[in-house]
């Protein structure tokens, strides 16, 4: 329970074994992390194309997003946010087994903490973001940059003034000014 609560344990709960809700608890926030993209060390974890529809299948309530397309867009608007070069790296289930095998251990330390688990450095399967317009898109849909990820980053990223929380305001601004 200290543990869910992120209390830190002393004495002989340290000591004690890792039961089925802690395990359960790592695997999530593993997953998580690919769920929610972060950048670290310059590069951001994502799905791959191919393999995020699995993911959803295995874990639908974890992975709520309505379509691949809107899971790649979040990425990209968080990129945008950032406003730095990264490398976009594609994670397969594989990928993501291997990354909970290595952290089952830090169970077994009492300062448990995912920042702990070592993702790969660049192992030359990173594409750099921002690509050029023309260039193909990070996300692996294989259309131009400008026609996919970017155009919808543009599009969502405009505080469009005839948008519908704006639009009485706008109204009566100009009613006011007639």
């Amino acid at each position: 329970m200290k543990h869910a609560l992120g209390i830190r344990l002393d004495g002989l709960e340290a000591r004690a074994d890792v039961g089925a809700v802690e395990s359960t608890n790592l695997y999530l926030d593993v997953l998580d992390l690919l769920r929610e993209p972060r950048i670290s060390h310059g590069q951001v974890h994502v799905w791959s194309r191919s393999e995020l529809l699995a993911a959803r299948g295995a874990w639908p309530v974890r992975i709520s997003l309505d379509s691949i397309v809107d899971y790649y867009h979040g990425v990209e608007r968080g990129l945008r946010r950032l406003n730095e070069p990264v490398l976009v790296m594609h994670r397969t289930i594989a990928f993501f087994h291997d990354r909970i095998e290595e952290a089952q251990p830090l169970f077994e330390e009492s300062g448990y903490s995912l920042t702990s688990i070592k993702w790969p450095r660049d192992d030359g399967t990173g594409i750099a973001w921002p690509p050029g317009r023309n260039q193909s898109c990070w996300c692996g849909s294989e259309a131009k940059y400008k026609r996919c990820c970017g155009a919808a980053a543009l599009q969502s990223s405009v505080d469009l003034a005839w948008g519908p929380a704006r639009l009485r305001a706008g109204a009566e601004l100009a009613v006011c000014r007639v």
